[in-house]
C-alpha cells in the first residue's frame, strides 16, 4: 500500500512539474509574440556554422540597410549550409547618419562620405570585410560610393571570375549595357544591382490624367513650364523623380534641386548634361535649364496664395495615392543612367575573395536567396501580390529594411511594388557613364565652389532678393572660387578617357 501511495506521489509530483513547465513555455511564447507580433513557432530560425565554414563580411551603411529582424540572414545562412557552402554571411553595419539637427541640417553633411570614411578606416587597420556594397546616397559626397573606391584602391577586378566557367550563369546575366557599365579600363570592379540606379522620367497614371482634362502633350515641357500652366492650378502634383538621390537629400520642393538631375555631375557646379552627346563638361548653373529653373524659384515664391501644393517625395519612404487630385508628372520620357553605378564589389584586402565572388554571383542567380537577403521572409518582411510583386507595409519595413537593392540584381528580384522602377531596356547611358573623375588636383577649387554655393542657398536659390544682380554676383563668386580650372581639369581627364575606350574597342 505504501509502495503504491509512494508512485502515486511521484506521479502526481512529475504531472505538476511537466504542468510547470509548460505553463512556463506558453508564458514565454506570450511574451514573445506579444513583443514581436510573431509567435513562438516562427521565432525558431537558428543557425550554427558548421565546423570550418568561413565567415564573410558585408559592409553597408547603416542609412541603406539596418535590420531589426537578424532572422532572415540566419535563415540565408542555412540555406547556404544546406547547399554545401564552405561560407557564411555576416553585416558589417557603418553609422551614417548625422549626429545632431544641426549636421542633418548642413548640406554639405553627406552620408555618403560617412560611408566612404568609414570603409576606408577599415582599410586602414586591416578589419575584416569581404564585400563591399557601394550605393549612390547623396550627391553631396567629393565621390560617388563607387568613384571613391576605386580611386582609393579599396575594390579588386572581377574580371578573372567572370571568365570562369563556374560563373557563367553570371556572365550571361551582365549582358553589354551592364560590362559598358561596370568597365574601367579594360576591367570589371563592381556587378551592378541595377542600371536604372539614377536617371530622369516620371510615372503617371493616365486616368487620373485624363480625370483632370489633362492630356499627354501637356506633359511634354519641363517640369516648371508644366507647373505654371493653368490646368495643374488647384492640384496637388507629388513630383518624384526616380533620381531622388540627387535632390541633396534637402526635401525641399523648389529649384535647383530638381535641375541637378539633368547633369552627370562631376562636382556641385559642374557636370555633364545628359543629352549632350559631346561630353563637354560645363558650368551647370551657366545653362539655360538651371538659370530658368532658377527664375521659376522666383515666380513660385512670390505665388503664396495659389493652391498648387508640390511636394518631393522618395518613392521608398513614402505611399502616392494615385487620384484625380495627385498623381506623378513625367519630365521627360527617358531614363538616363549616369556615371556611377551601385552593386556589389570585393573588399581589395580581403583574404576570401574566391568565396566573396562565389556569394556575389549566387545574389545576381539565385532568386531564392536574393530575395530572402533584399526582402527577408514571405509573409513577415513583406507579402506577394498576385502579379509577383513584392508589397512591404511600414511595419515590415522596419523590421527588414533594404531600400536600394544592394544586394542582389534587378533581373532576378521580384519588382517593388512600392517603387517607382522603369526597365533598363529602355535606358539611355550618360554620355560619360563609366568615366571616373579624380579631383586631386582641384580640390581647393572644389571647396571653394561649394562654399559659393552654400552662401546664395537660402536666397537666389530660394527666389529671395533681387535676381539679376544676386545671379550675376553668384557666377562671378563661382569664377573667382576657380570654377574653370575645374571645367579644364574634367575635359581634360575626360577626352583622356575617351582616347582610352576608343583605344580598348
Amino acid at each position: 500500500m505504501k509502495a503504491h501511495i509512494k508512485s502515486f506521489a511521484l506521479l502526481s509530483a512529475l504531472i505538476l512539474l511537466f504542468m510547470s513547465f509548460s505553463s512556463c513555455a506558453n508564458d514565454s511564447g506570450s511574451a514573445y509574440e506579444e513583443s514581436t507580433g510573431r509567435t513562438g513557432s516562427e521565432s525558431d530560425i537558428e543557425f550554427t556554422p558548421e565546423k570550418g565554414m568561413i565567415k564573410l563580411v558585408a559592409v553597408t551603411d547603416k542609412y541603406s540597410f539596418d535590420p531589426k529582424d537578424e532572422r532572415p540572414l540566419k535563415l540565408f545562412n542555412q540555406r547556404l549550409k544546406e547547399m554545401g557552402k564552405k561560407y557564411y554571411l555576416d553585416f558589417k553595419i557603418i553609422d551614417n547618419t548625422p549626429k545632431n539637427e544641426k549636421e542633418k541640417d548642413n548640406p554639405l553633411t553627406s552620408y555618403s562620405l560617412k560611408y566612404q570614411d568609414g570603409v576606408m578606416k577599415m582599410k586602414k587597420s586591416g578589419e575584416q570585410a569581404d564585400i563591399i556594397t557601394m550605393g549612390i546616397i547623396d550627391d553631396s559626397a567629393e565621390h560617388r560610393d563607387y568613384d571613391a573606391f576605386y580611386l582609393n584602391g579599396a575594390i579588386s577586378p572581377l574580371s578573372e571570375y567572370l571568365s570562369d566557367g563556374r560563373y557563367k550563369s553570371l556572365g550571361s546575366l551582365l549582358d553589354e549595357k551592364r560590362r559598358r557599365f561596370a568597365e574601367r579600363n579594360g576591367e570589371i570592379y563592381i556587378i551592378p544591382s541595377s542600371l536604372t540606379v539614377a536617371g530622369r522620367g516620371w510615372e503617371s497614371e493616365t486616368s487620373a490624367l485624363k480625370a483632370n482634362g489633362i492630356k499627354a502633350e501637356d506633359l511634354q515641357a519641363e517640369l516648371w513650364d508644366i507647373l505654371k500652366s493653368d490646368k495643374f492650378k488647384g492640384k496637388k502634383i507629388y513630383a518624384d523623380p526616380s533620381a531622388e538621390d540627387y535632390m541633396s537629400g534637402s526635401g525641399e520642393p523648389l529649384p535647383p534641386y530638381n535641375a541637378e538631375c539633368y547633369y552627370d555631375l562631376l562636382s556641385p557646379c559642374v557636370g555633364v548634361k545628359l543629352n549632350d552627346e559631346n561630353s563637354t563638361a560645363i558650368n551647370i548653373y551657366e545653362d539655360e535649364f538651371m538659370q530658368s529653373s532658377i527664375s521659376a524659384s522666383y515666380e513660385m515664391a512670390s505665388r503664396e496664395d495659389s493652391d498648387l501644393s508640390l511636394y518631393t517625395c522618395a518613392t521608398t519612404d513614402c505611399e502616392i495615392a494615385e487620384t484625380a487630385e495627385s498623381t506623378y508628372i513625367p519630365i521627360d520620357e527617358k531614363i538616363y543612367i549616369k556615371g556611377a553605378p551601385k552593386g556589389l564589389g570585393i573588399a581589395s584586402w580581403s583574404k576570401n575573395k574566391e568565396y566573396a565572388f562565389d556569394l556575389i554571383a549566387l545574389l545576381n542567380t539565385d532568386k531564392e536567396l536574393s530575395t530572402l537577403l533584399n526582402y527577408g521572409i514571405e509573409g513577415e518582411n513583406y507579402e506577394l501580390n498576385s502579379d509577383g510583386s513584392v508589397a512591404v507595409s511600414d511595419a515590415q519595413s522596419e523590421q527588414y529594411r533594404n531600400i536600394y537593392y544592394l544586394f542582389g540584381n534587378d533581373k532576378v528580384l521580384p519588382k517593388n511594388a512600392s517603387a517607382v522602377s522603369n526597365e533598363a531596356e529602355n535606358a539611355v547611358f550618360s554620355p560619360i557613364c563609366g568615366f571616373i573623375f579624380d579631383r586631386k588636383n582641384i580640390k581647393t577649387e572644389i571647396v571653394n565652389t561649394n562654399k559659393v554655393i552654400e552662401k546664395y542657398r537660402s536666397s537666389l536659390f530660394v527666389g529671395k532678393g533681387e535676381r539679376g544682380g544676386l545671379y550675376k554676383r553668384f557666377l562671378n563668386d563661382l569664377e573667382n572660387a576657380g570654377i574653370n580650372r575645374i571645367i579644364d581639369e574634367a575635359n581634360k581627364q575626360i577626352l583622356d578617357w575617351k582616347n582610352k575606350m576608343s583605344d580598348m574597342s
